[in-house]
């Protein structure tokens, strides 16, 4: 049963990949029938050579039917080929924008995904998938589906062409055709659990390089090298080994094959002797004999390819079968205006059943409150904000903007209520201009540079290079973290939606350059409901109400006076920053 339900899943996979290649059935149709005139022209080719040898047996060749059989021969091959090469050219053409339809598609299915999943998933391994996998699929399978649409009429014409010849030497070969398939059968069924691990190999290979390169400070300042060079030489073995599983078993087939079919070929010329068939129609029956085989050598000729292919196709719909983020209900408010009142109640939470992180969370957040939240690493300060954004959502109780339930609020009117300044500002390849413009589709110079000025970030920039249009990237150091940080924050400034959310929005920003925005952040947050989750007690001391978190429960709450007086946990977190200071 398990080998049916294997075999059940290739076909589905096959055809599930050939549902990508529909937008372009004109293409497929174009190469299909390209090939099937190349082959009409390529089986007219042994007809002619034996006109020839039938000719020579008899009168001989005089120069004039040279020349007439050569202009036979050209009449025929060359237009076999001019065909061949367009079915080449639109079977490219189809695959390539069949690789572009898969690939937009995954990309578009992870863009969906809910946070838990990229949370819990490697992104090295989630690159492989669109870069890798979707590769493979592309030159395994899509560009070798007309292969076999070529190859079996191929099979077909030639059958028929030497079954008129004669029948029964026909039969001779017929008969040995079903042991070479079974024979590639059989090692490509071996090959295709290889082929499948050596796929994952490769996946966890580009997390580890991609670990590795992207954490490089990190991996020299503490001697880490040797350690990471062992990792990634784990991962590379283990992907070496498969590798060579796999080519090996996949690699004997196609001698098998070739050797079958010389031992055909011998075979049929010998019968052919045997029964006296005419030189000529040995000729042509040995020429076909050739092109009948040839199509089974050219597919398993790309039978790694197509293991590889279906084990990359296996990876890439196991992502995009996984239950992507939930559905907003029918009935969802687009909400456009927001008063800015959010209210907790009775919040219940956990990453993991096993381990409940917030419990009974009760919380009620007046319209244009600035509310702090403190506490230890792990202490649940970041969750409130994911379960406020619907990042995730909360396993119990509920959670209020304006006295709307969020999740009866469309997500995308949801987030849109907040701006967001996270701890790790992310700045993708561009100019700084384009950064700033990221939260505001068409924004003006003028604004641009307004929201620099916000910011304090607007006096740096000029001294760039290129000003505004200097190239930056999230991955390069052309400029500090700090200043990372500043132009995020230009981001926000550009569009200040109603309601602020600032994770550790200053941690990675040096003390002066911290002190320089803290009026910015007063400005911005002034009239506007505000969550702060903040490490630098110091950015967060006039903050209307203060929650002090641990183990996932508030444990106090109150201005900074008031919790100050209360000499409890919240103390003990200032007296720890500041007073050896």
């Amino acid at each position: 049963m398990k080998k049916q339900n294997n075999k059940d899943s290739s076909v589905k996979i096959f055809f599930r990949l050939l549902s990508y290649s529909y937008t372009y059935k004109a293409l497929f149709f174009a190469a299909v029938i390209f090939s099937l005139i190349s082959v009409f022209f390529a089986i007219l080719g042994p007809l002619i050579v034996s006109d020839a040898v039938k000719l020579m047996k008899t009168d001989g060749f005089s120069m004039d039917e040279i020349i007439k059989t050569v202009g036979k021969l050209l009449a025929v091959y060359v237009p076999a080929a001019g065909f061949n090469y367009a079915y080449a050219l639109s079977t490219n053409v189809l695959t390539q924008k069949t690789i572009r339809n898969i690939r937009n598609g995954l990309f578009v299915k992870l863009s969906k995904m809910p946070i838990k999943f990229l949370d819990e998933t490697k992104s090295g391994i989630l690159i492989s998938n669109i870069i890798n996998d979707v590769e493979a699929v592309g030159e395994g399978l899509i560009s070798n589906i007309t292969l076999f649409v070529m190859g079996a009429a191929t099979i077909g014409v030639t059958l028929v062409s030497m079954l008129a010849l004669n029948a029964l030497i026909a039969c001779f070969v017929v008969v040995l055709t079903p042991l070479a398939l079974f024979g590639a059968y059989t090692l490509a069924k071996k090959g295709k659990k290889y082929f499948s691990q050596n796929q994952k190999n490769l996946g966890l290979l580009n997390a580890a390089a991609n670990e590795m390169i992207t954490y490089q400070k990190t991996v020299k300042a503490y001697g880490y090298e040797r350690e990471a060079e062992r990792i990634f030489g784990e991962k590379n073995d283990g992907l070496c080994k498969t590798s060579v599983s796999s080519q090996f078993l996949s690699s004997m087939v196609n001698p098998m094959i070739r050797y079958i079919s010389i031992f055909t070929y011998i075979i049929v010329g010998f019968a052919c002797v045997e029964s006296g068939v005419p030189i000529e129609v040995t000729t042509a029956f040995l020429m076909y004999s050739n092109q009948y085989a040839r199509p089974f050598m050219d597919v398993t000729s790309v039978i790694t390819q197509l293991q590889s292919a279906i084990a990359a196709a296996e990876r890439i719909f196991s992502v995009m079968d996984k239950p992507g983020e939930t559905e907003d209900k029918k009935d969802a408010a687009v909400l456009t205006e927001f008063g800015g009142e959010v209210v907790f109640d009775n919040v219940s939470f956990s990453y993991s059943k096993d381990r409940p992180l917030i419990r009974n969370f009760s919380l009620r957040v007046k319209s244009g409150q600035k509310v702090a939240i403190v506490g230890p690493t792990g202490s649940g300060k970041t969750t409130l904000v994911n379960l406020l954004m619907r990042f995730y959502d909360v396993d119990g109780g509920a959670i209020y903007l304006d006295g709307h339930d969020i999740r009866d609020i469309t997500r995308d009117s949801l987030r849109r209520a907040f701006g967001m300044v996270l701890q790790d500002a992310y700045l993708y390849t561009g100019t700084v201009r384009e950064n700033i413009a990221y939260g505001k589709t068409g924004a003006t110079e003028e604004e641009i540079v307004v929201a620099a000025k916000r910011a304090n970030c607007y006096d740096f920039i000029m001294n760039l290079r290129d000003g505004f249009d200097t190239v930056i990237s999230d991955g390069l150091t052309n400029i500090s973290k700090g200043q990372k940080q500043l132009i995020f924050i230009a981001r926000i400034m550009l569009n200040i939606p109603p309601l602020l959310i600032l994770d550790e929005a200053t941690s990675s920003i040096d003390t002066y350059i911290e002190r320089r925005i803290k009026t910015v952040f007063d400005g911005m947050t002034k009239g506007r409901t505000s969550f702060v989750v903040a490490h630098r007690l110091s950015t967060i001391l006039n903050a209307d109400l203060i929650l002090v978190m641990r183990d996932g429960n508030v444990v106090e709450k109150g201005t900074h006076g008031e919790l100050m007086e209360m000499k409890g946990f919240y103390c003990e977190l200032y007296n720890s920053q500041y007073n050896n200071v």
